[in-house]
């Protein structure tokens, strides 16, 4: 097999490592987190969950996991349409994932961000700031505006460009190259 015929079949495009390692950033701090890990673990957590998190609640800890694993499952689907043995799935088998992956994820950054601004021009009323966690609650919309919403906005990105490359299938190589194995 040739060079040539190699990168025919297995050219991957940027947004699918993008993904991936979007999976595997936010999926390694989670199974930090899940394994016993306490940095920032209370400190990124609502401040409904603060205790949950400081007691190591077993639904807790559980939905910890399953971010842990949902994030194993999004590196693969942003993988699996780059791959040759994916030319014998359907393509809207391995692009459904990919947009729903996009779709939840701009729909938390996004909407999240709309909610946060909204809460901090004073548009949205939002109870909790008027309360005994008024603090807490505006240390959170902070840390949500900042880092979570632009990270899922970005997750939702990499997730819908690698959705877009994947729209087609792989082309085959031209006849007489060997196939990428």
């Amino acid at each position: 097999m040739t060079y040539e015929s190699q990168t025919w079949i297995s050219k991957m495009p940027w947004s699918s490592y993008a993904a991936v390692a979007w999976c595997f950033l936010f999926g390694s701090l989670h199974l930090y987190w899940a394994l016993g890990g306490t940095v920032g673990f209370v400190e990124m957590s609502m401040p409904p969950n603060k205790i949950l998190a400081l007691t190591r609640d077993p639904l807790y800890i559980g939905i910890t996991w399953s971010v842990v694993i949902v994030c194993t499952f999004g590196a693969i689907i942003a993988l699996a349409p780059f791959q040759t043995w994916s030319q014998r799935i359907p393509r809207w088998l391995l692009l459904t994932p990919l947009w729903i992956a996009c779709s939840i994820s701009l729909l938390r950054g996004i909407g999240n961000l709309i909610q946060t601004l909204l809460i901090i021009a004073g548009i949205m009323p939002f109870e909790p700031l008027a309360g005994p966690d008024a603090q807490a609650w505006q240390q959170w919309l902070l840390i949500d505006s900042t880092i979570f919403s632009p990270w899922f906005i970005l997750g939702g990105f990499v997730f819908g460009v690698t959705a877009w490359s994947a729209r087609r299938p792989t082309p085959r190589a031209p006849d007489g190259w060997e196939s990428a194995r």
